[in-house]
This record gives structure tokens, C-alpha cells and sequence, in this order.
């Protein structure tokens, strides 16, 4: 139902144990949920208020995909004995997350439900030992499944395709915002002036004597002329030679700041030129 804009009203039977990530997406009825847990019949979908601990009613059954995504306050979560299900993502990107608490009840716990909480150091199973190594093999044998149907199963341990696409992805993304800022200007910028960069020019001609020449003589090498070669080059040593600079942004030369007397005398003018209008 994801971009239905004239969803007011849904009703969801208590039957329903799994409900797909941004099912509701950008509709009113999403909008119009008060602060807190986001319910759509037994499964959390969202959540947006800014508690530290949360405990989950007992009348949830599944914490859906990206429930609590990017929760960056949430520290601590009570999940209540209700809960069968934790669903891929559920937690992911919760930075502040220290602590979780699991029943006995869950049976399922799918694929990076607690992905980068990089904060999370303890996780407390209310349940014996054996049905907790039970829930791990599940999760191992369920994992080992999906890789070896999409073909990306690595003995290595190495991340998929589809993560290092993400994550490559990402690191564009921030580029792209760094440049972004770093070519931003500020008002700073009011204060400083163009100029040209430096460069070194060397001529060859110095007094009608051709440099080039003189230093292929130097070296032993002397170059065989004719006289119409000659006349071309003395004539030329007589012409006007242009040098078109250029503009370099990366030189350091290229912005100069303006000295305080111009930003004195500059205030000044702006402040006669108020003056003048507020007295006229």
C-alpha cells in the first residue's frame, strides 16, 4: 500500500504474523499514528518516538523489517514472551543499542535483525540452553540456505554482491556530499579578490640573441640553418609576443585576501550610502 495517498483506515486480523517492509509507506493512515510503536494488527512496523528502554507489549507477536531502524536513542529493548518472530533489519542501524532481552517464545530471528548496532554488547535469552543453540542452528541453517539459492555462497565469510554494492553506494554517497560542502561559499569569500597566478616565462629571444640556440651550442650540438631560417628568426625577435595567462582554481596564488583598509573603506562607503537613504 506503499504511496496510497487516500489510506485513512487500515484493519488488519490478528492471523497476520508478517507484514512487508514500507507496506504502508507515504500514506495517511501512517502519518496520522501517534508517537511511539507503529502497530498493524500483531506486527510492529515502525517506530518514532525517542525513548532510551522500550518494552514491547505482550499483544505483539513480530517486530516487522526495519521496525526500528535508525533508532539512534534506543538503548535497551524488553521483548515480551508474545514474540515469535524478529524479522531481517528490525534493529538495523541502531548505534545506541546496548542491551536486548529474548524470551523463550521467539522461534525465528532473520538475517542482520541487529545488523551494524555496533553498541550492543549483551544479549539476555529468558529460555534453557539447548532450545537457545537450537534458535542459533536454525538461523546458521537458514542463512547457508538463501546463499546457496542467489549463488553467493563464500567459504570465506565474505560479504555478497548486494552488500558490497550497498556499501559501495554509500561511500559515493558520502563523497558526493563532500564535495558538495567543500565547494560551498561562505562569507568569507565576500572578502577576497581574484589574481592572477605566478608562473615563470622564459623568452627565446633575449636582444635579438635566440637562448634555445645558445644552449644547443653549449651542449655541442649546432643546429644547420639556411639563410632564409635566419632572416625568420632575427625578424621574429623584433615582434610583439602575447602571452595569454590562464586561471588556475587550485593555485594557492589564485585568491588573495583584501587587505583591512579596503574592508575599512568599503564599510564606510556602505555606511554613508544608508545613511543618504534613510535621510532622503
Amino acid at each position: 500500500f506503499s504511496g496510497c495517498r487516500n489510506l485513512t483506515s487500515v484493519t488488519i486480523p490478528n492471523s497476520v504474523t508478517s507484514i512487508g517492509i514500507d507496506a504502508f509507506q507515504y500514506t495517511p493512515w501512517l502519518k496520522a499514528q501517534p508517537v511511539g510503536l507503529i502497530c498493524a494488527g500483531k506486527v510492529i512496523i515502525g517506530y518514532t518516538g525517542n525513548e532510551e528502554r522500550i518494552v514491547i507489549p505482550d499483544s505483539v507477536t513480530t517486530i516487522g523489517s526495519n521496525a526500528f531502524y535508525k533508532c539512534s536513542n534506543l538503548a535497551s529493548v524488553t521483548i515480551p514472551a508474545s514474540m515469535t518472530i524478529i524479522e531481517d533489519n528490525a534493529f538495523l542501524w541502531c548505534n545506541s543499542l546496548t542491551s536486548v532481552t529474548i524470551p523463550d517464545s521467539v522461534t525465528s530471528i532473520e538475517d542482520d535483525a541487529f545488523c551494524l548496532c555496533e553498541g550492543l554488547k549483551d544479549v539476555y535469552f529468558i529460555g534453557e540452553k539447548e532450545k537457545w543453540e537450537t534458535l542459533k542452528k536454525k538461523y546458521a541453517i537458514e542463512q547457508e540456505r538463501k546463499e546457496a539459492e542467489s549463488g553467493l555462497s563464500d567459504p570465506n565469510g565474505d560479504s555478497s554482491d548486494e552488500e558490497l554494492r550497498y556499501f559501495e553506494q554509500r561511500v559515493k554517497d558520502l563523497e558526493r556530499e563532500q564535495r558538495a560542502k567543500s565547494s560551498q561559499l561562505t562569507w568569507r569569500d565576500l572578502f577576497r579578490k581574484r589574481e592572477m597566478p605566478k608562473f615563470n616565462y622564459q623568452p627565446r629571444f633575449v636582444d635579438g640573441v635566440d637562448t634555445k640556440a645558445n644552449a644547443e651550442e653549449s651542449k655541442g650540438e649546432l643546429p644547420i640553418e639556411d639563410d632564409n631560417s635566419l632572416t625568420e628568426k632575427y625578424r621574429a625577435a623584433r615582434r610583439q609576443i602575447k602571452i595569454k595567462r590562464r586561471f588556475d582554481i587550485s593555485d594557492p596564488d589564485y585568491m588573495k585576501p583584501v587587505s583591512g583598509t579596503k574592508i575599512i573603506l568599503y564599510c564606510f562607503i556602505v555606511f554613508l550610502l544608508i545613511s543618504l537613504i534613510i535621510t532622503f
